[in-house]
């Protein structure tokens, strides 16, 4: 399981083993960039999307502590929530 933060973290959990955090991992450096929604990719296992508080959608990479692998800017407070869609394609 992972969860976002208001201080810019993605926090990830196994219940699994247990309640507590496996890991947290600061994505932005300014603690001010709120992580608001989060979503799981549905093209690959390792990805995860996060919108942050200015609206902007953010790919991370789970192998790499949560890395930035892509930005995605737009205008200012555009998106306000996250959703992915599948394709049953192939």
């Amino acid at each position: 399981m992972a969860v976002s933060t208001g201080y810019g973290c993605v926090r990830t959990y196994d219940t699994r083993v247990g309640k507590k955090c496996r890991s947290s991992d600061q994505i932005f450096k300014n603690s001010e960039a709120m992580l608001t929604h989060i979503v799981k990719s549905l093209a690959s296992e390792h990805h995860l999307y996060v919108l942050t508080q200015e609206g902007h959608p953010v790919m991370l990479d789970r192998r790499f502590n949560n890395r930035v692998v892509r930005k995605m800017p737009g205008a200012k407070g555009t998106a306000r929530d996250l959703t992915i869609f599948g394709n049953n394609a192939g």
